[in-house]
């Protein structure tokens, strides 16, 4: 793993901003950005930092799936945050990333995108942009990194066989955008919705419009239960980003964790 060293490669993005992309450390080659922000504890305590690399040879996504190497054709950031907000809310961080990523991507001319929970950005259903929020915190420090993955450019051919049918770019959907350019745009809207969610009303408002942005929402999902998989229709969030769902006898839970599968009719 590289040193990190803060008197070398800082460049400041914009001061403005309170908790996302006020700086940047941009490296050629990492395992994962947010592997290296996490056993960082000088990068882990600078909030507003964000790591972004032109390579992540053992990039991870939910789950410990890995991501796709990218050799400078994708976004790999993420953004060291310290959020003003209750302990408890902290699950929400990955709906906040979602909501501005899908705002982002939507800023710049694509046409149906939609956010799957939990943590995928979907383009005409197929994923473009893959998110892991990973936490630190103690009596010490509050702090969460938001690890952002976005296919850029090319096609679906330079992904693994696996995932050809289930991942697309944005080029191929005509869309033209510097990975820095990106950065900016995902940076400026999560600190504006981070902004928003210190009150109980602007909280409210983002989760309302993370439900308008979703494909996920009165799609009928199956999940893990257990050792089991069950079948509900979603209802929508809950005050905390966990997802409601309304089972067969009408009754709701909530799902905190893990994935959800869209069925087919």
């Amino acid at each position: 793993m590289p040193e990190y060293n803060p008197d070398n490669n800082i460049v400041e993005l914009n001061r403005n901003r309170t908790y996302a992309g006020r700086f940047l450390l941009h490296l050629e080659s990492v395992e994962s950005t947010n592997s290296y922000c996490l056993e960082n504890s000088a990068i882990l305590n600078t909030p507003g930092l964000v790591v972004m690399a032109d390579r992540q040879t053992r990039g991870r996504g939910s789950r410990g799936r890995s991501w796709e190497a990218g050799s400078g054709r994708h976004l790999f950031a993420s953004l060291v945050i310290h959020p003003d907000m209750d302990t408890r809310l902290i699950s929400c961080m990955t709906v906040f990333a979602g909501l501005a990523v899908f705002r982002a991507i939507s800023s710049i001319g694509a046409k149906n995108v939609s956010i799957k929970w939990p943590n995928d950005i979907l383009l005409a259903e197929k994923k473009v942009c893959g998110i892991l929020c990973e936490s630190r915190i103690d009596a010490a420090l509050k702090a969460v990194v938001a690890g952002i993955g976005v296919n850029i450019s090319g096609t679906s051919s330079q992904f693994p066989g696996h995932l050809r049918k289930k991942a697309v770019t944005l080029s191929e959907h005509g869309i033209t955008v510097s990975r820095m350019e990106l950065l900016e745009t995902i940076c400026g809207q999560l600190d504006s919705i981070l902004q928003k969610v210190r009150t109980a009303a602007g909280l409210e408002e983002v989760l309302r419009q993370w439900e308008k942005a979703s494909s996920s929402m009165g799609r009928k999902v199956r999940f893990k239960v257990g050792r089991g998989e069950e079948t509900a229709i979603v209802e929508g969030l809950d005050h905390q980003g966990h997802l409601v769902v309304k089972k067969a006898d009408g009754s709701l839970i909530s799902i905190r964790s893990g994935r959800i599968d869209y069925v087919r009719h």
